[in-house]
């Protein structure tokens, strides 16, 4: 996208709620759906947005990485986000066309051009238990995005969702799990309520999904994993992808202070060791 949120009339009403994390050291994260509040809540923390837009040709020979080797002897592949330095690997897959940035007609269809150019992260993962059993292509068994820094929390425009059931986002902070959020459990009955059970989690795939989580722990990771047979892969696509950053900014005033201390203090050592020369 090429410009930042604004209100959408397919995202709902925003709503922060508290939840449990579904982890051992019960880590809790808040999970927000409109952008201001989110954006409220990471008020101290520096921001940074992924908007996808760059010129195609030139990004996809400098970043994209198709057909490495991992440590585990599977063929992978690597993107970098160029405007945020966010890596996103690709572990123990061949179609290269689900880690990727690409054009999506739709995203320009539904939300405008005032709000995207058409270029969003693209990505699909598939249980690995189950790999090529419901389809020919090789995906991936997770995708992980990988922060230049460790993060509180992200926010993004989730659409394009093929099979969100069965989903899983695990925020990890080194190879320490902080908490997993299934999208079964915790994201679709917020959006979605029981009117809208004839549909896979409520969701379709023409929907947009906006939301983002705040956690109590700093994360350096986000893994995107499906686990489940009744929906055994899932594909989606994601553009505006804001990240805070775990380090607080000083406020203008901090950082006056701390100035006006430091010369002050340099002042009084200056008079000191004048009066001290003197005696």
């Amino acid at each position: 996208m090429n410009k930042l949120f604004s209100p959408l009339t397919a995202v709902f009403i925003g709503t922060s709620i508290p939840i449990l994390g579904s982890m051992p050291s019960a880590s809790a994260y808040d999970l927000y759906t409109d952008y201001t509040q989110w954006q409220g809540a990471m008020t101290g923390l520096s921001i940074s947005t992924e908007t996808f837009s760059y010129d195609r040709s030139s990004w996809a020979n400098r970043v994209q990485t198709n057909g490495f080797v991992d440590s585990d002897g599977n063929q992978s592949s690597i993107v970098v986000f160029p405007d945020t330095g966010i890596v996103s690997t690709g572990y123990a897959g061949t179609t290269t066309n689900y880690n990727t940035v690409t054009y999506s007609p739709f995203a320009l269809d539904q939300m405008g051009s005032e709000l995207t150019d058409g270029y969003v992260f693209r990505g699909g993962v598939e249980n690995p238990n189950t790999k090529n059993s419901n389809h020919t292509d090789d995906w991936y068994d997770q995708i992980v995005w990988t922060f230049p820094e460790a993060v509180r929390g992200f926010f993004g425009t989730f659409f394009e969702l093929a099979n969100p059931p069965e989903s899983l986002i695990t925020l990890k902070n080194g190879t320490e799990e902080i908490v997993t959020i299934n999208i079964t459990e915790d994201i679709c009955p917020i959006f979605y309520p029981s009117d809208r059970e004839s549909r896979p989690c409520g969701i379709a795939f023409s929907d947009i999904v906006e939301f983002g989580i705040m956690t109590d722990q700093p994360f350096t990771s986000i893994y995107f994993s499906q686990d489940g047979n009744n929906y055994p892969y899932n594909s989606w696509s994601v553009d505006n992808l804001s990240f805070a950053t775990a380090t607080a900014v000083p406020e203008p005033l901090t950082i006056l202070g701390a100035g006006t201390a430091i010369a002050f203090g340099a002042t009084f050592k200056r008079k000191y060791s004048s009066r001290t020369s003197k005696k």
